[in-house]
């Protein structure tokens, strides 16, 4: 397989195992130049797509600030964005509650917990199996 190097243009034959396969330049140093320009241009390129940016001054939704923004951006910091984040959900959630209250399975886990079960079982038989009888009935089961 005969290939021509994409920096100097010299005709080369790259080695037969795996990796040659994909290769685009002769030598390492063709290759740390291609990707040099490469690097440039991507840079030029990002230098034409920043200075095409508009430039103005917003206020911050969350503390009303005056900021300096290049994009759309609608907060003045990472933190008034937070805040906002959660204000903004803890209203989604107390709405959605609101119209649809709470289910017959959010009830029944929100009871699980609440038990009059002792961490250790009790030394006496009898007080034990009344617990766990009247656990069982609190439960429905």
């Amino acid at each position: 397989m005969i290939r021509r190097c994409r920096w100097c243009g010299q005709i080369f034959h790259p080695p037969p195992n795996k990796k040659g396969n994909n290769m685009q330049y002769c030598s390492n140093t063709c290759r740390s130049m291609g990707y040099k320009k490469h690097q440039k241009q991507a840079r030029q390129q990002y230098q034409k797509r920043r200075a095409n940016t508009k430039i103005t001054i917003k206020n911050c939704k969350w503390c009303n600030k005056e900021f300096i923004s290049t994009h759309s951006k609608v907060y003045c910091s990472k933190q008034c964005k937070k805040y906002a984040l959660q204000e903004q959900y803890t209203r989604a959630t107390y709405n959605y509650r609101s119209r649809h209250g709470r289910s017959e399975k959010d009830l029944y886990f929100s009871n699980l917990g609440n038990s009059n079960l002792r961490q250790k079982p009790d030394t006496d038989f009898q007080v034990e199996s009344q617990l766990i009888k009247n656990e069982l009935k609190r439960l429905h089961l």
